[in-house]
């Protein structure tokens, strides 16, 4: 007892500091390092063609106008095909549910959240200029899609997401209802979908992102795409989406340049930059307010993403 009587706040605070040290020092460190990381200078993304074909695979509604919202909007108003794939409905955000039940709404169960995060995505899609139609939902497991690439899951037996209880696409608005959670599964309808539209270009979530969803998403697309003809593969980019304490800083900053992580700069990614215009910025902006389940969770982070250009990776 006498020994805690003669910490003072001061000195309690430099002893938690410094027991904190060895985690929090590279923590802060990296942090820091994003911010020098924002005068960086990247080279430009090509110019899109006039038969450009552009199909975006999403992990989870949202991440498809975090991550190229822009783009999106640039390429139908230049009339080019668009199409965007969900491959979770995002049924397994505790987080999202938290905020749900907090803000009094009426869609609390994941399963419900899932089906309203369907129509929020529509929503955020035409204000892009992507259609209903375009719009296409595999039904796979938030959070299972590391382990269902990873994994020895098969049709008989196959992955049970620990959020839903399902083993399978459940959902009715599905790319291929009752679809088992397995890999077999997941490529062959990913496969199916892109030799469908013939895509000249994929965007997907990189495969150093730190949510195994978006890992696998980006496995998924090399994989589907390997699948395909020779003649008929398209270009594969990546858009990061976590990373860490990034991006930086937090907040909407639509003046301020999106910049990738520094220990990313450093090889094994060849980076890109689409700059975008006002119009682009405030349609990205104006999509993101669709996601409003995902805004009322973590408004500051997803507002980060509307920066003055968007972040293509060619994955060396």
């Amino acid at each position: 007892m006498p020994v805690f009587r003669s910490l003072t706040p001061k000195k309690l605070i430099a002893a938690t500091a410094k027991a904190l040290l060895p985690v929090a020092g590279p923590v802060v460190s990296r942090h820091l390092d994003n911010f020098e990381a924002l005068h960086t200078e990247l080279p430009p993304f090509r110019e899109l063609s006039s038969n450009e074909r552009i199909f975006v695979l999403s992990p989870h509604p949202d991440d498809e106008t975090l991550g190229a919202g822009g783009l999106i909007y640039r390429a139908r108003q230049a009339g080019l095909a668009v199409q965007i794939g969900f491959l979770s409905n995002g049924d397994g955000s505790r987080t999202t549910q938290i905020s749900q039940v907090l803000r009094g709404k009426n869609e609390k169960a994941l399963t419900d959240i899932a089906r309203y995060r369907q129509g929020e995505a529509i929503a955020a899609a035409q204000r892009l200029g992507v259609d209903e139609e375009n719009c296409i939902f595999f039904g796979f497991p938030d959070g299972g899609a590391r382990a269902i690439w990873d994994g020895d899951y098969s049709s008989l037996s196959p992955y049970e997401s620990p959020f839903t209880g399902y083993d399978h696409v459940e959902y009715e608005r599905a790319f291929a209802p009752h679809s088992p959670y397995c890999r077999a599964s997941l490529l062959e309808n990913l496969a199916l979908a892109l030799e469908d539209f013939a895509p000249t270009l994929v965007l997907t979530t990189h495969p150093r992102d730190t949510h195994g969803d978006h890992i696998a998403s980006y496995r998924a697309c090399e994989a589907a795409i390997a699948s395909l003809s020779p003649r008929t593969r398209p270009e594969l980019r990546a858009f990061l989406i976590h990373c860490g304490i990034w991006p930086v800083p937090n907040g909407l900053h639509p003046d301020l340049p999106l910049m990738p992580p520094l220990h990313l700069l450093k090889g094994g990614t060849k980076w890109f930059t689409l700059p975008l215009s006002a119009e682009e910025i405030e349609a990205k902006k104006e999509a993101l307010a669709c996601h409003a389940t995902q805004l009322g969770s973590t408004p500051r982070y997803l507002h980060a993403f509307v920066r003055q250009n968007e972040l293509l990776g060619e994955i060396e």
